[in-house]
């Protein structure tokens, strides 16, 4: 076997579905927490080893969402559960904060934290009662919850801002303004990401690539009859599901999203699970994408088994015409 480095390519997949709600509120947290904990940190932890080439497939429905948070003012459920002092919440917002704040992975985001362990011990231990366990819980300690569930899903690099690590180092008997705080540093992290990575790519450290708006399965949109290529025995609509305007209207709101708010057009595209089929390669080719990635299983499948383990990871070309 040759001795010579390995060519790897860290290719990032940034995917949240489409949360908004005809009021307009983020019925779930999840884009928040994960550009407060993930989206920001990764690209800063990427300065620090400026000679690794990383590839980044930012869902346009998920940073069109992060930009609704930052410029916006959008909220989601939890920030309207967490951001009002614990007196003006009725008892139903109480138990519904007490029903979901603990909702963390323990061993990282609640056992390092004795002030969010004992909470969450106390609610576990409390008869299951809705009046037990409003009983059980103070204003302070509702106060804590609305800081500690927003709090711990904080980055390591996020956590070295003055005002976020002041609040660790606090760690209870949180004021109104420790959480006005938090919230503004929220709102900030959220304000940045957009803008960091266009400058990232822009300055040519990273590479962005596409993906179809909000992450359709392109090859059923285009037609559902393909899925019968799989040797799968489906039902299948009938008449079939047959639209490739839609599966083409995808790629090119894709497109131009990323023109008016990352700069430029990518040239990349990361079809959702992978998924690809002829006339999908040939749709997407026709809108000036010149790569897609897929996964290894699905390109296996697509030789019949055939695939010599050795053209598993090499680029392969396909005839667009």
């Amino acid at each position: 076997m040759a001795n010579h480095p390995l060519q790897i390519a860290f290719l990032w997949h940034f995917h949240q579905p489409y949360y908004k709600n005809s009021q307009g509120v983020f019925q779930m947290p999840w884009v928040r927490f994960h550009a407060t904990r993930d989206y920001l940190d990764i690209l800063k932890k990427k300065k620090k080893f400026p000679e690794i080439r990383q590839t980044f497939n930012i869902l346009p429905s998920l940073a069109q969402q992060i930009l609704d948070y930052a410029h916006n003012n959008t909220r989601d459920l939890v920030w309207d559960l967490s951001e009002p002092s614990p007196e003006k919440l009725d008892d139903s917002q109480r138990l519904q904060m007490l029903s979901t704040f603990f909702l963390a992975y323990e061993p990282y985001m609640i056992d390092p934290y004795p002030r969010y362990r004992e909470l969450c011990d106390r609610y576990r231990s409390t008869e299951a009662t809705d009046a037990a366990r409003l009983a059980a819980f103070s204003v302070q300690d509702i106060r804590d919850l609305q800081v500690w569930y927003n709090l711990c899903w904080m980055g390591p690099i996020s956590r070295e801002r003055p005002a976020i690590q002041q609040l660790f180092e606090k760690s209870s008997q949180f004021s109104e303004i420790d959480k006005a705080l938090l919230f503004n540093e929220i709102r900030t992290i959220l304000q940045e990401i957009v803008p960091r990575y266009r400058a990232a790519w822009l300055e040519k450290r990273i590479e962005l690539v596409a993906a179809p708006f909000y992450h359709p399965i392109l090859p059923l949109l285009i037609d559902s009859g393909i899925a019968n290529a799989s040797g799968q025995e489906i039902e299948l609509p009938d008449p079939p599901f047959r639209h490739p305007e839609d599966a083409r209207a995808q790629i090119q709101m894709s497109l131009s999203f990323f023109e008016q708010h990352f700069g430029k057009k990518p040239t990349g595209l990361l079809p959702p699970e992978g998924a690809l089929s002829a006339d999908t390669i040939k749709l997407i080719a026709r809108q000036g994408i010149k790569w897609v990635a897929t996964d290894e299983s699905i390109f296996v499948r697509s030789t019949f088994g055939n695939a010599p383990e050795h053209q598993l990871h090499q680029p392969h070309w396909h005839d667009k015409t």
